[in-house]
């Protein structure tokens, strides 16, 4: 990311980043928020988590185009050890390609107290797994789902927002412009190992307003999610009254569809925004990233400028530091492994 934009003006590598993810206890009043790479996030609340979308195994772009999908479990398990999984009571994708999908049956064998929320195409395509099925909840637009904790008490309430996935390789939704734009009705009687990561259909595509409620169900922290980029005004939640603190937005892709990150930033109007889902996913590196294909270091910057220029973003926020990324005022663009803890504003 180049240094005139960051708030220390210096350029952040992240082939060669001068810091490294680190982990502190985050205490009773504090969002606990974890970038885990290829737009997948852990959110800690008081005891409660939820993981949107897991995603480690990276299969090359190699085994993308000519074999089946491949559970990396070792790397699961080693990118996961330092997640309290036992505190994990749900997991959540806005789509169901297999970077967000793909991990799922084996993250939710660590997470056994987990429900899974996905898409109905998700649903479809984890039809093989028999011990995930009574776990299965479909998302639709519109219908909040409450995360209770240990205890039975409401948690953290999630919206989904309908949304849209940009296409992957130019403007055009056509294919070979957008890949695996499709739908699953049926449900799969092979696990994800019998299958080809292009089998993997997006299926619809949510974005989600994540509230962490305080004792009495008031919001005491809300938060907006994206795994893809979309059209305008696609992905941009009906409004209710109650701030946002933080947006979570991808950035992949962001120069194929119109009107964003402005359009979701103009409804959402966060204190703080984090920039995700930003790195090479056909890549096992550990500790040295480079910028997915077709995002290159200037159209990263431009991003980051269109952002901010919408004058949409308070910067009232921030999390606790230091954060290992790039930033400036009102963002951060974390390394994969990174967490952020931010004070929840009390009940709204």
């Amino acid at each position: 990311m180049p240094g005139d934009v960051t708030t220390d003006h210096r350029p952040f590598d992240y082939a060669h980043p001068p810091c490294t993810a680190s982990l502190r206890p985050a205490q009773p009043d504090e969002v606990d928020l974890r970038y885990l790479g290829a737009g997948g996030i852990f959110l800690g609340w008081r005891g409660t988590a939820v993981l949107f979308g897991p995603f480690f195994s990276n299969p090359s772009l190699l085994a993308n185009l000519f074999g089946n999908y491949h559970h990396d479990r070792e790397r699961i398990a080693a990118h996961l050890r330092g997640v309290p999984l036992a505190s994990v009571r749900a997991i959540v994708t806005g789509h169901s390609h297999y970077d967000h999908l793909g991990d799922v049956p084996v993250v939710a064998a660590m997470a056994p107290e987990a429900g899974i929320y996905v898409n109905s195409t998700g649903t479809a395509m984890l039809g093989a797994y028999s011990s995930l099925q009574q776990r299965l909840h479909a998302v639709r637009p519109e219908e909040p789902f409450t995360i209770a904790d240990a205890g039975g008490a409401a948690a953290i309430r999630i919206r989904p927002v309908a949304s849209d996935h940009a296409p992957q390789l130019c403007r055009s939704r056509r294919w070979p412009c957008n890949i695996s734009a499709c739908r699953v009705e049926q449900p799969w009687t092979s696990d994800f190992e019998n299958q080809a990561p292009r089998d993997f259909c997006g299926g619809d595509t949510f974005a989600y307003v994540v509230d962490f409620l305080d004792g009495d169900g008031r919001v005491a922290f809300r938060l907006y999610y994206n795994d893809s980029a979309p059209e305008a005004p696609r992905g941009v939640p009906a409004g209710d009254g109650v701030p946002y603190d933080v947006a979570i937005l991808t950035v992949a892709s962001y120069f194929h569809v119109h009107g964003y990150p402005e359009a979701v930033l103009a409804g959402v109007r966060p204190r703080y925004a984090l920039l995700t889902h930003y790195e090479d996913f056909f890549s096992k590196s550990e500790g040295r990233w480079r910028f997915v294909a077709l995002l290159s270091a200037k159209k990263a910057k431009r991003f980051v400028e269109r952002a901010v220029s919408s004058g949409t973003i308070s910067g009232e926020l921030a999390p606790e530091p230091p954060v290992c990324g790039a930033a400036g005022a009102g963002w951060t663009m974390p390394v994969p492994g990174e967490q952020m803890r931010f004070h929840a504003r009390g009940g709204n």
